[in-house]
């Protein structure tokens, strides 16, 4: 559209003309997307310029194009900006002690915790890692239960934990799964639910 249509708009008293200029502004409207390093920020940012968004299905698919964007780099553990605009920092390896009597920190050496932690995150895909979780998570019935105020036993089910090791599967404490899999409850729930 010309600057001379643009102005025949703004000039005339028509409500379709008018309305038809508002859908030309909200299709020219261009997302901006945060990456973890300078030189993906670089490629996006000419990926974006280069696609055009004069018409109203480009501009659908390009707020796709960003969902998927953010839905990898979360899968990934990457830095990523979600849709309302706060900054989620990339996920990192973190060698703390839990200090649970299972001693989880002992009996996996640091190197082989970190290579579960880059396993896991550079799947990059829900579905598989959720396949992993599955795996690594056990859950038995309760032998025995006390009753509470005489509705039944308030726990039915307990979870164990494993990382797989080159000897097989060691147990380790919940805190300590949490911290190399994910920082949610819901998360594992979800996995083992289904």
């Amino acid at each position: 559209m010309g600057k001379d249509k643009i102005t025949r708009f703004l000039d005339s008293e028509s409500e379709e003309e008018l309305n038809s200029y508002n859908r030309f502004k909200k299709r020219r409207r261009i997302f901006e997307v945060h990456s973890s390093t300078e030189e993906e920020e670089v490629i996006e940012n000419e990926n974006l310029q280069n696609s055009t968004f004069k018409e109203g299905f480009r501009e659908h698919r390009s707020g796709t194009y960003i969902q998927k964007i953010r839905k990898i780099k979360r899968n990934s553990r990457k830095r990523y900006d979600t849709q309302s605009g706060k900054i989620i920092p990339a996920k990192v390896f973190q060698n703390e002690d839990c200090q649970c009597r299972k001693d989880c920190l002992k009996n996996l050496n640091e190197t082989e915790r970190k290579r579960i932690f880059e396993m896991f995150w550079n799947l990059g895909d829900f579905n598989k890692q959720n396949i992993l979780l599955y795996e690594a998570t056990g859950r038995s019935v309760v032998k025995r239960g006390g009753q509470r105020n005489g509705k039944g036993s308030c726990r039915n089910e307990s979870f164990t934990y494993w990382l797989n090791y080159k000897t097989g599967k060691v147990a380790v404490c919940k805190n300590f799964f949490f911290r190399y899999f994910s920082n949610k409850r819901r998360t594992i729930d979800t996995c083992i639910k289904i």
